[in-house]
């Protein structure tokens, strides 16, 4: 292949942010960038909601306890995640592909994963274009709109722009929420000490409420570890070990131990879990628009990209396109503003749940390929083979562990009567993926991994 044709390849490439294929060592980012990307996830203010919802509902110590619990484990499953995506530069995707589920086989997890994101950009989408509603009346469509078309010209060129987005936008947010801490504490009479030491009212039982905790958890633990691999793939290998303390843990920390924390504090300080009005309180009208759409465009920039790169690696299996990333950018933005019409978050509890469910079990299978099957056990070779001329259309080890695992965590779930036990399906959900993987992979002996095995 002449230098000009290798040129043109890395263009396409790089015009999809490697949705398809390794990300060159040259085109490696340092740590600091991938933490202001996923602290543009942290300041979202889906974690203030929860973490005030946490507390309100099940009280201080169920609330510590299960944030210390669910960030342990998201840790560990992300940095299994990571370190490979940085060692063989590729997507989340592309690591599924490799481990277990073959070059079609990807294309469920990845459409529910692009899914998940065009839901999250919908209800994210929705508290943006609500907010500016009450600053300015026009019609509720009209916002939904302009809270789907912005996002189009923002991310038009990438993880690039992204990152510079993720910083220019910063020093509105630390303002702005720096203001209703001190607001808040003045309100409150100074710092509400309930927050550390409040018991779960009604009298619910502590492990009740634990459990309670750890099941709104589950989504999160679930979702995240995969987004890290898809932004971690970006740090160099050789650097991960000493960058992976800022490029992972950091921005997982901030969450659970300050953004859903602090949901907690201004639920103490307000009575009110919803950021919407407890900052029209704390702030006024127009900083607490300010505010909306600085913490809304920064976790949507997070939601559209994400699902773009998925959806980009799905339709490149019919037809590459060097500008895949963004047309599905564009059918993102705009396949949201009708789910925000029919007002979607009233539909993201049973929508959370079942993700739940699913994202741990997609995670358990990928883990246990990359620590059992391939450490433990040796049935394959560490290498990830992921191209369409070395794996297999289809290898059943993957889909079947996930589709009983999956069917598994949800009769669990749904089941009524089954108390404590359902608050636990997503992680029932994700042993059984990992027993039935591994399973798989020692029955078929891993010959449906590569062609010619």
């Amino acid at each position: 292949m002449d230098n000009d044709a290798q040129h043109d390849l890395r263009s396409s490439d790089r015009a999809d942010d490697f949705a398809s294929t390794r990300i060159p060592l040259t085109e490696r980012r340092g740590q600091s960038s991938i933490f202001m990307i996923l602290f543009g996830i942290v300041t979202a203010f889906f974690f203030l909601a929860t973490g005030g919802s946490y507390f309100s509902t099940y009280g201080a110590t169920a609330t510590w306890t299960g944030l210390a619990i669910g960030f342990v484990v998201l840790i560990l499953l992300a940095v299994i995640i990571s370190r490979a995506a940085s060692r063989e530069g590729l997507t989340a995707e592309l690591i599924t592909r490799a481990c277990g589920f073959g070059y079609s086989g990807t294309i469920l997890t990845s459409l529910i994963y692009a899914v998940t994101f065009i839901f999250y950009t919908a209800i994210e989408g929705q508290i943006l274009a609500d907010a500016a509603g009450h600053l300015l009346p026009l019609p509720p469509l009209v916002w939904y709109a302009i809270a789907g078309a912005i996002f189009i010209p923002l991310l038009w060129k990438g993880t690039t722009q992204l990152t510079w987005l993720m910083w220019l936008t910063i020093p509105v947010y630390v303002v702005l929420i720096t203001l209703a801490i001190v607001r808040a504490l003045g309100l409150n009479g100074g710092f509400p000490a309930q927050i550390f030491v409040g018991e779960a009212p009604g009298g619910i039982a502590a492990g009740v409420a634990l459990s309670g905790v750890l099941a709104g958890l589950a989504g999160t633990i679930g979702l995240n570890p995969i987004e890290a691999a898809d932004y971690n793939r970006y740090i160099h290998p050789s650097k991960f070990k000493s960058s992976f303390w800022i490029s992972l843990v950091l921005p997982y920390a901030l969450m659970f131990f300050f953004a859903m924390p602090l949901g907690m504090f201004f639920a103490a300080s307000t009575g009110d879990s919803n950021p919407a009005s407890m900052f029209a309180t704390l702030l006024g009208p127009l900083l607490a628009v300010v505010l909306a759409w600085v913490s809304q465009i920064r976790i949507n920039l997070t939601n559209i990209h994400l699902g773009s790169i998925a959806l980009t690696s799905v339709s490149n299996r019919a037809h590459h396109s060097p500008y895949a990333r963004r047309i599905w950018t564009v059918v993102i933005c705009v396949a949201a503003i009708p789910l925000m019409a029919i007002n979607i978050v009233q539909y993201i509890l049973p929508f959370l749940a079942f993700n739940g469910v699913f994202l741990l079990a997609w995670v358990g299978c990928i883990v246990a390929d990359l620590t059992i099957v391939r450490r433990v056990l040796k049935i394959v070779p560490r290498e990830l083979v992921f191209e369409r001329e070395r794996v297999r259309s289809f290898n059943p080890v993957g889909p079947v562990a996930l589709i009983v695992a999956v069917t598994v965590g949800s009769i669990i779930l749904f089941t009524p009567g089954l108390g404590t036990v359902s608050s636990f399906a997503a992680y029932i959900g994700f042993a059984v993926a990992v027993v039935v993987h591994v399973i798989m992979a020692k029955a078929t002996s891993g010959k449906f991994y590569t062609k010619g095995a």
